[in-house]
C-alpha cells in the first residue's frame, strides 16, 4: 500500500521504516532505521543497541515504538549532522498520522551515513628505527579490536586513521636530507571507511587522502578504504622523492599497504631507498599512527578499544 499523507500508519509501513520490509525481516538492501542504527551490515551500522522492533501484521504500532524510531533517526542526523524534516513525537492515546517526509529522512541519513560532525580523542603508536640502512625498511602497524563487527562500527560511524612519517638527526648528508623532505612531502595518509567523499570532523576525505604535504603521489587510492580491503595487501599510497644533492634519489620512495584479517586491520609502509651503495640512511626513522575514534556525542562507544602494535625490519 502507498505510503501518503492523511493515512493512519499501518504495521506494514513502520516495518519498513525499522527494517526495510513489510514482514519485520532485517533488509539491508532498502533504507532503514535498524540497519543503519544497531549492527547493520557490511558498510551500514553503528553498532548501537537500541534497535526497534518490528510490529506483526494488524498490530496497532503504538506512539511509544514510533517515537523511539524517530528519535533514532534524530540522533543518526545530529551524530552526522545531516539537515532532515522535522517530525512531532506522538504521545500515547494518539493516532499516528502518516508523515510523508519520513522515508525522505531515513533515505538522506543512509546516503550521509559516512559523514560525522566530530571525532573522539586519538590512540597514537609510533614505530622507530634507529639504525643504519641502505636498502629498505618495512614498518608494520597493527590494530586489533575486539571483533571484526567493531572495526566495522568505528570506520562506518566515522573513525580515522592517519599515518605520517619523520626522519631526524644522523649524519648531515645529502641523502639523510632527501629522506626527510620526502617524508614531509608525504604528508599524512587517512584512511576512512570506503571510497567516495564524505566530511568527518569539518575535514573532507574520499577513500584514502593524503592531507598536508607537497608533491604528487604516484599511487593514491580515493576509490578504497577499510571496506576495500582484503586479507592480502592493498597499495593506498606511493610516493617518490625528488632528485636533487650531489645524488639522483628520485627512485626512493614510500608505500602505503593495508590488509583485514578477522578483526586486525594491518598497515605496511615500506621505505625503500633504491640508491643504496655505501652512504647509509641514519638517524631515527619513524612511521606514527594517530586512530581517531567516532564521536560519543549522540552515539555510544560500540566499537571498544584498540590494541597498537608495532614492528620494523630492514637492511
Amino acid at each position: 500500500m502507498a505510503y501518503s499523507s492523511g493515512d493512519l500508519i499501518l504495521d506494514d509501513h513502520y516495518n519498513v521504516f525499522a527494517t526495510g520490509s513489510t514482514t519485520g525481516t532485517p533488509n539491508p538492501a532498502i533504507p532503514n532505521v535498524n540497519t543503519l542504527w544497531g549492527v547493520g551490515d557490511f558498510d551500514q551500522g553503528y553498532g548501537q543497541n537500541t534497535v526497534v522492533s518490528s510490529v506483526s501484521p494488524g498490530t496497532t504500532v503504538s506512539a511509544t515504538q514510533w517515537a523511539s524510531l524517530m528519535n533514532n533517526i534524530n540522533l543518526m542526523s545530529y551524530h552526522q549532522p545531516t539537515t532532515i524534516n522535522p517530525i512531532t513525537d506522538p504521545i500515547t492515546g494518539d493516532e499516528i498520522d502518516a508523515i510523508t517526509t519520513m522515508q525522505s529522512n531515513i533515505n538522506n541519513i543512509a546516503l550521509s551515513r559516512f559523514n560525522a560532525t566530530a571525532n573522539g580523542s586519538p590512540e597514537l603508536i609510533a614505530t622507530n628505527r634507529t639504525t643504519s640502512w641502505d636498502t629498505s625498511v618495512d614498518m608494520t602497524t597493527t590494530i586489533t579490536f575486539g571483533s571484526y563487527d567493531q572495526m566495522r562500527f568505528f570506520f562506518n560511524a566515522g573513525g580515522v586513521m592517519k599515518f605520517s612519517f619523520s626522519r631526524s638527526g644522523g649524519a648531515a648528508t645529502a641523502k639523510n636530507q632527501s629522506w626527510t623532505d620526502l617524508c614531509n612531502a608525504c604528508g599524512t595518509i587517512a584512511i576512512t571507511s570506503t571510497g567516495g567523499s564524505k566530511i568527518i570532523a569539518g575535514q573532507g576525505y574520499n577513500g584514502i587522502t593524503k592531507l598536508g604535504g607537497s608533491g604528487s603521489p604516484n599511487v593514491l587510492n580515493y576509490t578504497k578504504g577499510f571496506h576495500q580491503l582484503t586479507s592480502s595487501y592493498v597499495l593506498l599510497f606511493r610516493q617518490y622523492a625528488a632528485a636533487g644533492g650531489t645524488y639522483t634519489y628520485s627512485a626512493n620512495r614510500i608505500e602505503l599497504s593495508a590488509k583485514v584479517n578477522g578483526p586486525v586491520l594491518t598497515v605496511l609502509v615500506r621505505y625503500t631507498d633504491e640508491v643504496g651503495g655505501t652512504e647509509d640512511v641514519t638517524g631515527t626513522l619513524i612511521t606514527s599512527l594517530s586512530s581517531f575514534p567516532p564521536s560519543t556525542a549522540y552515539i555510544v562507544d560500540s566499537w571498544g578499544s584498540q590494541t597498537l602494535a608495532g614492528s620494523e625490519t630492514g637492511t
